[in-house]
């Protein structure tokens, strides 16, 4: 608590960690009258709250209250640490302002770039690339992050491997889309070929059909009562089924579908994906992927606006949908070698941290989509 009174701060936030016991999630909980675990400085419970612990205290911002901490007989030992305390305290004062003030409803490419920069310079998201605890933590400070999907959610039929996959990735990434999944359901399906998102109960083709576990050919399977089939037809008449297939080879699969589920659930993280393909890319003429990546199964209907993306499959063309969030997502969680940028003598892998602009709007969508 002391480096928050040394850098004039009086309001606090508690960021209970994913799995806290119950004493700390009392305490994330309780409203003192600024919101959810929100408390003085002066008065914040002291962490650690027992052995283990890994709940955290930021600075925080509260509207339209006097936020400076008032240190009696304070004295500036020279005119430079003065400096440097400020430049402290606007970088964190700047990311709490952005984060409290930032609605996704009405918020433009810009705002969410910007929050993701002030994030980035916060925590150092850029060198810590791929450790998922690391940026989960970080997260878990604004937002809350990580939890299981209700066994009631996974839909029959669903392939262990990339549940256990699905639910991994889903534990590190806001909890807000995970409970997406409350009233839904989610196929955990394998192909030996590809993997995809669909907003139905879908066959490995990527077609829909009445599942196996209900049917038999053109009967009903024993046991199952036409209630059963019939609430089946009108809950994917109601886009309560999603599925998302993997090969269970590629570690990047899950965490990249999770991008169009996301986008899928939210719309508005998915015009400010559009708006920033858009930007991006003005006046230029669309482009066919086999032709930037001949031998690599594109159809001709595959057409991307390229720009200088690290990868130009960002840029596809969709009519509801986009890669924007699903490439960055991969490309923060599970880089690897980076996204493959193009192809001449070699092939030229691209790490999303050389696109600032791009990194920081993913940040961004992290935080707040």
């Amino acid at each position: 608590m002391n480096s928050l009174k040394r850098n004039g701060y009086d309001f606090c936030k508690w960021y209970k960690e994913p799995s806290a016991c119950h004493d700390c999630a009392l305490i994330g909980n309780q409203d003192n009258g600024w919101g959810k675990g929100i408390y003085k400085v002066k008065d914040v419970p002291t962490i650690p709250v027992h052995p283990n612990c890994r709940c955290a205290v930021g600075a925080y911002w509260v509207d339209k209250k006097n936020n400076l901490y008032e240190t009696p007989n304070y004295n500036e030992q020279s005119e430079e640490s003065g400096r440097v305390k400020k430049v402290q305290e606007n970088n964190t004062a700047k990311l709490n302002r952005l984060f409290n003030s930032l609605n996704i409803k009405t918020a433009k490419v810009d705002d969410i770039i910007e929050l993701g920069n002030a994030f980035n310079k916060e925590y150092n998201i850029r060198d810590n690339l791929e450790d998922k605890s690391y940026i989960s933590n970080a997260l878990s400070k604004y937002r809350d992050v990580g939890e299981d999907i209700l066994e009631k959610s996974w839909a029959k039929g669903s392939n262990r491997q990339i549940k256990n996959d699905l639910k991994q990735a889903f534990s590190h990434y806001p909890k807000e889309w995970s409970e997406y999944l409350d009233d839904e359901y989610m196929l955990a399906g394998k192909d030996k070929d590809r993997g995809f998102y669909m907003r139905w109960y879908a066959t490995p083709n990527g077609n829909t059909k009445t599942p196996t576990w209900l049917v038999r050919g053109n009967r009903l399977r024993e046991g199952v009562t036409m209630d059963q089939y019939n609430k089946f037809g009108e809950d994917l008449h109601n886009g309560k089924y999603n599925s998302v297939y993997s090969t269970g080879k590629r570690k990047t699969t899950v965490w990249h579908e999770i991008g169009h589920f996301v986008e899928e659930h939210n719309k508005d993280t998915l015009r400010i994906s559009k708006e920033f393909v858009s930007r991006r890319t003005k006046g230029e003429r669309e482009v066919r992927l086999n032709e930037i990546f001949p031998g690599f199964g594109y159809k001709d209907n595959d057409v991307t606006l390229k720009d200088d993306f690290i990868s130009p499959y960002i840029g596809k063309q969709y009519s509801d949908a986009s890669e924007v969030l699903s490439i960055g997502l991969e490309s923060i969680f599970e880089p690897g070698e980076g996204q493959l940028k193009s192809i001449s003598k070699e092939y030229n892998f691209v790490k999303i941290t050389e696109d600032e602009e791009y990194f920081n709007l993913i940040l961004g969508i992290l935080l707040k989509g």
